[in-house]
């Protein structure tokens, strides 16, 4: 579909052509924000980043860089694969079930802290610590290895330490 046609584009939002005073879109419970055209409902993300560039290839998608969902500056918005777009989530929901700190959980076998991270749906064993803030910081280490640019990573030293 050719977005030009329908909108226009201005610092992270589109406007219709025919009403260039309103935004286009509303947030969806997951942070996002879209639009229906034609009966369809689309992503803005989505719509702005083939506005600039043309058509998503496949098996790519489009990664808020700062982590926000709702920004969506051309300078926020890059491709990227869904394990290189889940590398950079703030804070996933299955991975701090008991420790507070991602890639973190204790072990009751070994009765200490394991630390993992994920690559393609592929979980990678870390090890077992006795302190659950040595795991984050290796799993950390294996994040920036693994994902480089597109780690999302908290402002600041890991807590207990650095």
């Amino acid at each position: 579909m050719n977005w030009n046609e329908l909108f226009n584009y201005k610092d992270g939002f589109i406007f219709r052509k025919s009403n260039e005073l309103i935004a286009v879109g509303n947030r969806t419970s997951s942070g996002y924000l879209r639009t229906n055209v034609m009966g369809k409902e689309f992503r803005v993300h989505r719509i702005i980043w083939e506005m600039h560039f043309g058509e998503i290839p496949a098996g790519m998608e489009i990664d808020h860089v700062n982590g926000s969902k709702a920004d969506n500056r051309i300078e926020n918005l890059r491709l990227a694969t869904r394990s290189q777009n889940q590398a950079n989530q703030k804070c996933p929901q299955s991975n701090n079930k008991n420790s507070g700190l991602r890639g973190v959980a204790w072990n009751k076998r070994s009765g200490k802290w394991a630390a993992r991270v994920y690559q393609n749906r592929k979980e990678i064993h870390l090890g077992v610590f006795k302190c659950k803030f040595e795991a984050a910081r290796a799993a950390e280490k294996k994040r920036i290895e693994l994902f480089g640019q597109f780690y999302w990573r908290p402002i600041g030293p890991l807590p207990g330490g650095e």
